[in-house]
């Protein structure tokens, strides 16, 4: 293989897939805080306008695992770099977008693009790493994902609802092209992926077979759906509340910021404490500060300290989440981790639709945090039924489907 330079921990071409990751997050997470422009330049009301986020979350959601499995054989430089030029056009033909359908035909296409780059530049982070450092590798590539939330979200939002949405579609664009050109200049030729490790997309799905995993995925699910009946009709909700212009980007900066601090955090008090008790106390203080969000009133100080709690909570459940499955089921660990990806976009996909039907059935934007609030309390305690059922399956001495451990570790985490 070619020689190539390395940091102490891992190959800097990896700050190119966070680049990347940059763009895809801001793009998905952007359209929130232009929803009110969007929908009033495209003559189409809010709810409608929300389905631009649904429909790129589910296309993503079902997408991505199965792409993963009949692109594994793929070289992995061609197929990010083809992914992303894809993903940028998608963004382009979104900026231009004539009327609301064709819109959505895009945004259709950008999550077919995303879908496929996501676990390519996974494996191809891993590869750039060491053995031993491959972790801090994933971590650092998917923190553009996280850097989109505190800078790319409330600068998109900013520019879309100071120039027009059209110009966030474009921003992403561009901050997508530059990832696409360095990682086409950059990345090593030599990088054909291990096609006798790479699963295939029957077993992709083969941990749902499994009893215990299905028990850890299902609380997860809800509080998706949960954080998305809200986060995608933010912006709406804060317009609603008499929140201008310039006052939307702060409590998008103020998202942005919770998310950074929880993200940051987050896994350190899961291996402190244990996955289990995070989740619980995530899930406990995010009913909390929902009803104090829907009782914030047009208070700007109230409502930016919710949503930083919001966004915190959010990224305090995700890392824990991961650890809990990892712990639940290690020898299904990496895919694993991808579905429970794909259920986040697919609680994506149904919370947005569902609040958009609430909103068609006259529940006001502003009063979605207590809806919210409703679907965290079912997660509560849905969470609590399956850890129960853990527990339970654990002191009876079950053993995972497949082999492996039994769960005991992920009832003491």
């Amino acid at each position: 293989m070619a020689h190539v330079t390395k940091t102490p921990a891992f190959d800097r071409r990896v700050w190119l897939l966070a680049l990347a990751f940059f763009a895809i997050g801001t793009d998905f997470n952007v359209v929130s805080g232009i929803l009110p422009s969007l929908a009033r330049s495209l003559d189409v009301s809010v709810p409608a306008a929300g389905q631009v986020v649904s429909t790129y979350a589910l296309f993503y959601a079902v997408c991505a695992p199965v792409l993963a499995g009949l692109t594994a054989h793929i070289p992995r430089k061609p197929l990010i770099v083809i992914s992303l030029t894809a993903f940028a056009l998608a963004n382009a033909a979104s900026a231009l977008s004539p009327n609301y359908a064709f819109l959505i035909g895009t945004r259709i296409v950008a999550a077919f693009a995303a879908s496929v780059f996501s676990p390519a530049a996974y494996g191809l982070a891993a590869t750039l790493a060491r053995a031993d450092r491959r972790g801090a590798a994933l971590s650092a590539a998917l923190s553009g994902i996280t850097i989109s939330l505190v800078v790319g979200v409330p600068i998109g939002a900013y520019i879309g609802n100071r120039f027009g949405w059209p110009a966030t579609f474009w921003f992403v664009t561009a901050l997508t092209l530059i990832g696409a050109a360095g990682l086409a200049m950059r990345l090593p030729h030599v990088d054909t992926p291990a096609t006798a490790q790479a699963p295939g997309l029957a077993a992709r799905f083969a941990p749902l077979a499994n009893r215990e995993v299905l028990l850890g995925m299902a609380p997860s699910l809800v509080w998706y759906v949960a954080m998305f009946a809200l986060f995608t009709y933010l912006g709406a909700a804060m317009t609603e509340r008499g929140m201008t212009k310039e006052e939307l980007s702060v409590i998008y900066g103020a998202f942005g910021v919770g998310c950074l601090f929880g993200n940051h955090i987050g896994g350190k008090l899961s291996d402190w404490f244990g996955s289990q008790r995070i989740v619980a106390i995530a899930l406990v203080l995010q009913i909390a500060n929902l009803v104090w969000l829907g009782l914030a009133g047009s208070s700007l100080i109230a409502n930016a300290c919710s949503v930083a709690i919001y966004g915190m909570n959010m990224w305090f459940l995700f890392p824990a989440q991961q650890s809990r499955l990892l712990s639940i089921a290690p020898q299904h660990g990496p895919l694993v981790l991808a579905l429970n990806n794909s259920t986040m976009y697919l609680g994506g996909a149904i919370g947005s639709a569902a609040s958009a039907l609430l909103i068609r059935h006259g529940i006001a934007t502003a009063q979605l945090p207590w809806v919210s609030c409703a679907l965290f309390f079912a997660g509560l305690v849905l969470f609590a039924l399956c850890s129960w059922a853990l527990r339970r399956d654990a002191l009876r001495g079950r053993q995972p489907a497949g082999g492996g451990k039994s769960p005991n570790q992920s009832v003491r985490n």
